[in-house]
């Protein structure tokens, strides 16, 4: 569990990354620069809960996970 302040660290260039609620509705989107290789993601706004998140390069899923913010 976290506070809503999520990192992502990637080697990976022109990912995506897309985080939803568990009903799927979309609350994130967001591309990571290609000259950067982390992301920070604030999700404080959001009630305390469990959500989903899908990380993307290519248009092909890479990553699929679970966070849960309380």
């Amino acid at each position: 569990p976290g506070s809503g302040i999520f990192t992502i660290n990637s080697e990976i260039k022109n990912l995506k990354i897309k985080i939803v609620t568990v009903l799927g509705e979309n609350i994130y989107y967001a591309e990571i620069n290609p000259s950067a290789n982390e992301k920070k993601i604030d999700l404080r706004s959001q009630p305390g809960g469990v959500y989903f998140y899908q990380i993307i390069s290519e248009n092909k899923s890479i990553a699929t996970g679970k966070l849960v913010i309380q």
